[in-house]
C-alpha cells in the first residue's frame, strides 16, 4: 500500500502473478474497480510508495529481479513499461520508501 499527500490510499495486490491497484480517496470512497497494472503473470511480491509530487512507484518482483513502474501524479497515466532496478536474480522480497525531498529508495532481500 502507498499513501499520497492528499490522503489517497493506493492498494496493490498480486493475484495469479498479476498486479492490481485500487484507490481509496481521502473522503473514504473506494474506486469502483481494480485496475490491472502489470500482467506479467510471474510476479511474486509487490511494494509501493507514493511520492509527494503525486507519483506512485510500484516495485514488482519477477524471477528474483525487481522492476519499477510509475503512475505519474501529473497525468494519472502508468508508464508503458517497467524498468529493471535490480537484476540480482536471487531476490525474494522488496520494499520501497521515499525521503521528504522525494527521493525514491528501493530495498531488496536476497
Amino acid at each position: 500500500m502507498a499513501a499520497w499527500p492528499d490522503g489517497t490510499l493506493q492498494v496493490q495486490v498480486v493475484v495469479n502473478g498479476l498486479i492490481y491497484d485500487r484507490a481509496r480517496s481521502a473522503s473514504g470512497t473506494w474506486s469502483t474497480a481494480s485496475t490491472l497494472i502489470d500482467s506479467n503473470g510471474s510476479i511474486t511480491d509487490v511494494a509501493s510508495v507514493g511520492l509527494r509530487n503525486g507519483d506512485l512507484h510500484v516495485e514488482a518482483l519477477v524471477g528474483g529481479s525487481v522492476f519499477d513502474r510509475v503512475r505519474k501524479g501529473t497525468t494519472g497515466n502508468w508508464s508503458s513499461t517497467a524498468l529493471q532496478v535490480d537484476g540480482n536474480g536471487a531476490i525474494f522480497g522488496t520494499y520501497a520508501t521515499a525521503t521528504p525531498d522525494g527521493t525514491l529508495h528501493v530495498g531488496t532481500n536476497a
